[in-house]
């Protein structure tokens, strides 16, 4: 029985996997087409894992006469279908449970619900289908949904499309060059992807960090600190080129380029912070420009450079006093130098995107488009 292999529904332990929802939408209704009148999914761990392995439950609703028309035998060949689809696009997930429920769906045909099992409405786990009665109802909001979801102008998950978005990636980020900066000391980190001069993708790594309001700054080594987010950034330029060239719906497409990322790229940074316990949490469009900056290398401190020097250019450019600067070294040798570069390098960037928004305005388009 599902629900004795089964540890609980955290609650929370979903939303962690809300990223997968239209993904998974998308799957269950390419392999159930017609007779569902909708689903829902859960999240859960395996109590007899020790390693509490993370696995997903489906449950499919269907009326009484849809799932006799469906079939049992049908159904059993379907819902091997799905798992097996399920498994292979989202590998994540230990194990996939597919379950049906014919107590969700309305019927119109009240009376002939009592009879059975007493008037009691038994969940599909718990019930066989040669002792229930069918009933039929298409729900129009959902079927609605069906046809979206699987219309032809987008081709269905496949392996070979897979492999020509891979391509297509493979290409895109092909020669590109990787800038990494600190924006906080010890757990916050930025690498930019750089290509003929423009930015096309931002990853955000943060780690756990136990610093309090007010007081000392946790100093532990990154090493020492566990993972907490991972975040890719990409631009609308790029999305836009991508399903131009290839019919594929946006939503389906994240997906694909967080797995391409995780296989190609992601392990050029965990080599960096020499660890392999990284994975990408999301991926996320900006909103905020169309296309990347133009990309400033990070400077290096010319060789004649002083401390007071540097000190002279942080007083004039920040709110840092002379002995707020002292202090910062004392009690973390190289933050003057660190500073002077950083501020040298905002400066630099500010300076060339201005003039290239003043010569190559494009104002970020905001309608929205519907995949």
């Amino acid at each position: 029985m599902i629900r004795e292999e089964i540890l609980d529904d955290s609650g929370d332990l979903k939303k962690n996997y809300l990223k997968y929802e239209k993904l998974i939408n998308k799957l269950v209704y390419m392999v159930f087409d017609e007779g569902i009148c909708g689903f829902d999914w859960h999240v859960f761990r395996i109590q007899t894992n020790p390693n509490k392995d993370i696995v997903v439950q489906i449950v499919l609703y269907f009326t009484y006469d849809s799932f006799k028309d469906l079939g049992w035998e049908k159904y059993h060949k379907l819902r091997k279908e799905l798992k097996d689809v399920i498994s292979n696009y989202l590998p994540k997930f230990s194990t996939v449970y597919v379950a049906y429920d014919t107590t969700k769906c309305e019927d119109t045909h009240k009376e002939e619900e009592t009879e059975g099992a007493g008037g009691y409405a038994a969940p599909a786990f718990e019930m066989e289908p040669d002792h229930v009665h069918f009933k039929h109802l298409y729900n129009e909001s959902i079927k609605r949904i069906i046809q979206e979801e699987i219309t032809k102008k987008y081709p269905k998950p496949n392996e070979k499309l897979d492999k020509v978005v891979y391509k297509w990636l493979n290409n895109y980020f092909e020669g590109s060059q990787i800038y990494k900066s600190e924006y906080w000391k010890y757990h916050g980190f930025g690498f930019v992807f750089c290509k003929n001069g423009r930015e096309i993708a931002d990853l955000r790594v943060e780690l756990d960090d136990r610093s309090p309001n007010w007081g000392p700054s946790d100093k532990r080594p990154t090493n020492e600190r566990s993972v907490k987010e991972v975040m890719l950034y990409i631009y609308p330029v790029m999305m836009d080129e991508l399903i131009t060239d290839i019919p594929i719906r946006k939503n389906y497409l994240l997906y694909l380029i967080e797995e391409w990322f995780e296989d190609t790229q992601l392990d050029k940074i965990q080599q960096g912070f020499n660890r392999n316990d990284m994975s990408l949490d999301y991926v996320v469009e900006f909103t905020s420009n169309k296309k990347g900056d133009l990309c400033v290398p990070p400077p290096t401190k010319p060789e004649d450079m002083t401390m007071q020097e540097m000190m002279d250019y942080i007083k004039k450019t920040t709110l840092f006093s002379y002995k707020d600067m002292e202090e910062h070294e004392e009690d973390e040798p190289g933050w003057i130098e660190d500073t002077y570069l950083k501020k040298l390098h905002s400066k630099e960037q500010e300076r060339v995107n201005k003039e290239d928004r003043e010569n190559n305005p494009e104002p970020y388009d905001d309608d929205d488009d519907e995949y």
